[in-house]
C-alpha cells in the first residue's frame, strides 16, 4: 500500500475493526486488492526481486453475528488506493461504504458463499450508510424469544427518528434490519413496514 494510505483510512478502519472485535466478541474480515480491468498495472520491486502489482483500490468486508442467526451483519468498504489528499483530510470511513456486490463486481470474486443463495443475495445487496457503534458501546443481543412483551410507555421507540443503536435494541431487530428501517424512512403506518 501507499504509505500515506496505509497510515490514513486503512489504519483507521483497522483500529475500528479491532474495537468491534473487542465489543462484539467476534468479527470476520475479508480483505484484498482490486485491479480494475483496462487499467495498466503498476509494479514495484527492485531488479532481481519478484515484482508486486500495485492495486487500484483495496477492499475490506467486516462480518459479525446478528440477532438473526441466519442473517449476518456486514459492512463492506472500497478504498481508492491514492496518495494523501492535498488538504490533509481523508474522508470519513462511512464515505467508503459499499455493498458486497460492488466489491464482487470490481474484484471478480464471490464472497459469503456459505450462506444460502437467497440470504447471500440479500446481504450482499445492502449498502449501509452508517458504521456500527464502536467496540463496547453495543453488542448483538441474543435472539429474542418468539413472543416479546409489549413495550411500556417509556420504552417506545419512534422508528422515524431513532438512531441505529436505538433500533438495534428492539426485539427481533439487529443492525442489518435497523439499517433497512433507516433507509426506508419515513413511515406513515405499520403497513409501510410490511
Amino acid at each position: 500500500q501507499i504509505q500515506a494510505h496505509n497510515n490514513g483510512p486503512w489504519r483507521r478502519l483497522e483500529d475500528r475493526t479491532a474495537d468491534w472485535a473487542d465489543g462484539y466478541g467476534v468479527v470476520w474480515i475479508i480483505a484484498g486488492p482490486i485491479f480494475d480491468e483496462g487499467d495498466e498495472d503498476e509494479w514495484i520491486g527492485d531488479p532481481g526481486e519478484v515484482p508486486v502489482a500495485i492495486p487500484d483500490a483495496l477492499f475490506k468486508i467486516v462480518i459479525r453475528a446478528s440477532n438473526d442467526a441466519d442473517l449476518p451483519d456486514v459492512l463492506a468498504f472500497i478504498f481508492p488506493h491514492t496518495e494523501k489528499p492535498e488538504d490533509d483530510d481523508w474522508p470519513d470511513l462511512a464515505s467508503y461504504l459499499v455493498s458486497v456486490d460492488d466489491i464482487e463486481s470490481r474484484a471478480g470474486l464471490d464472497f459469503l458463499t456459505v450462506l444460502t443463495d437467497p440470504v447471500e443475495a440479500f446481504v450482499e445487496s445492502i449498502r449501509p450508510t452508517v458504521l456500527w457503534p464502536g467496540g463496547g458501546l453495543s453488542s448483538p443481543s441474543p435472539s429474542p424469544s418468539p413472543v416479546a412483551p409489549p413495550p411500556s410507555g417509556s420504552d417506545i421507540v419512534n422508528i422515524n427518528t431513532a438512531s441505529l443503536e436505538e433500533l438495534d435494541t428492539l426485539p427481533g431487530v439487529g443492525p442489518a434490519l435497523a439499517q433497512r428501517i433507516m433507509e426506508g424512512r419515513p413511515y406513515s403506518s405499520v403497513d409501510d413496514l410490511l
